[in-house]
């Protein structure tokens, strides 16, 4: 069957049909499948036809109804995108009738349906080809490697339709799901009386933001987040934006030896013995510089599908040093700071989601912010949208007198699990690179 049609005009004249006649099936495909798909100019005139029909009253037109919608077509030239004119109106409709008429078998029935998707994505790659060596020669590359993750991405969620919640089998996935406890697959961050807080940690599909003014550490905390994340098994991902690969991989080493950061060339077997002791029984790293300014959630997805073909590596959590060195997929709004930001948010919560990752990532505030006795979401700088769009925002602050004794306090600005506010006390050791709970100051001011 497949040696039969490969896509060919008989297999999009079969398509055609079916999105005619059967509305369960235009129902399920008509966002996915676009009327440039089609290489025959009146199909794409048909397709187009229909699916306006459709968007606008939920079901598929009558041949009556078609033969009006063309002649309302050609009469309407602001609207005529295909330039059809009165002498190719009734060869147009000849042509759909002859579609209408033309049987599938039952046998066909079943394969078109099953390369619905494969059809659709086959046809964005064509059209991407062959729009690539204009993008190419004008230097567009960014839109150029835009328009290849969105022709990649076709179909990816044509099949999901959602969670049917009250079904037998739902209700038994979520009892069982639930039976180590509500947050049963929560990663601790490594900071006792915060986990406590979080209900364990954090868990896939949650966007944890880190916001903490210029300077204050954020790249320090992240570390010390991924070396708890390294330490429960997990593969972590740590993407850095600002700092290189050799400087986050030093600090990394200094997090996980306990060896200050700037004593490592002075222990490099005390430093070695352990990275290999802790690579032996725990999970991975895998640091990846992107430039800042520059790199969008594509290029993050793209990293992830390429290291999965080359090394067979997928990530348990994402951590990505940081947020606001990231730029959004859309040009919209590249001339709107502040709404750049918050898509650049929106898309990264979308981004832990469908990856089903905790990503972590953090976030400055306002000049104003800076030596704060403390931070909340009030304070996250250009655009309060990234507080909208995140699970969770842990705000670090210090005053100066904290600062030289190595303390601080983080704020659980927003925990969307969770209920209440507090504030946690912590000691951040910065050659170290870590940042624990300090039990003694929770006592006290408490």
């Amino acid at each position: 069957m497949s040696e039969k049609y490969k896509f060919s005009i008989e297999f999009q004249r079969q398509l055609l049909k079916l999105l005619f006649v059967d509305e369960t099936f235009i129902a399920r495909f008509w966002k996915l499948i676009k009327s440039e798909y089609f290489e025959e100019r009146n199909a794409q005139v048909f397709v187009f036809l229909l699916f306006r029909y459709y968007k606008k009253y939920e079901t598929v037109p009558s041949l009556t109804v078609v033969r009006e919608e063309l002649k309302q077509l050609i009469e309407n030239k602001k609207g005529n995108l295909f330039n059809i004119t009165q002498e190719e109106l009734e060869e147009l409709y000849s042509y759909i009738e002859e579609i209408i008429k033309q049987p599938i078998e039952l046998k066909d029935l079943k394969y078109i349906e099953d390369q619905v998707v494969r059809f659709a994505k086959n046809q964005a790659l064509k059209k991407f080809i062959l729009s690539s060596t204009e993008l190419v020669l004008k230097e567009q590359y960014d839109t150029l490697w835009t328009n290849l993750q969105t022709a990649l991405s076709v179909g990816e969620d044509v099949k999901d339709v959602g969670v049917e919640l009250l079904s037998e089998e739902e209700i038994e996935k979520r009892i069982k799901e639930r039976e180590g406890g509500i947050r049963k697959d929560a990663m601790a961050l490594g900071i006792q009386k915060l986990d406590e807080q979080l209900y364990g940690g954090v868990c896939p599909g949650e966007l944890c933001v880190v916001l903490a003014p210029s300077g204050a550490g954020k790249s320090i905390i992240l570390v010390s987040f991924g070396k708890s994340f390294i330490k429960q098994g997990k593969t972590v991902f740590h993407y850095t934006l600002e700092l290189s690969e050799r400087v986050i991989s030093n600090r990394y080493d200094a997090s996980l030896t306990s060896v200050k950061y700037h004593e490592l060339n002075k222990y490099p077997e005390k430093v070695r013995n352990r990275l290999l002791k802790i690579a032996s029984r725990y999970g991975k790293v895998l640091v990846k510089w992107f430039p800042g300014g520059e790199t969008s959630i594509m290029d993050i997805e793209n990293h992830i599908r390429v290291t999965k073909a080359l090394k067979g590596i997928e990530p348990d959590v994402v951590i990505i040093d940081y947020g606001d060195e990231m730029i959004s997929t859309s040009n919209r709004y590249r001339d709107q700071h502040w709404l750049e930001q918050g898509q650049v948010f929106k898309e990264l919560s979308n981004f832990a989601i469908k990856y089903n990752v905790p990503v972590i990532t953090a976030t400055q505030t306002k000049i104003s912010a800076i030596g704060k006795d403390k931070i909340t979401a009030k304070d996250i700088g250009e655009s309060y949208n990234k507080v909208k769009k995140s699970d969770i925002i842990l705000a670090f602050s210090q005053t100066e007198e904290e600062e030289m004794n190595g303390k601080g306090k983080i704020y659980t600005a927003k925990v969307r699990d969770s209920v209440g506010h507090r504030t946690i006390y912590v000691e951040i050791d910065k050659e170290r690179m870590k940042i624990e709970w300090d039990e003694e100051a929770q006592e006290m001011y408490e």
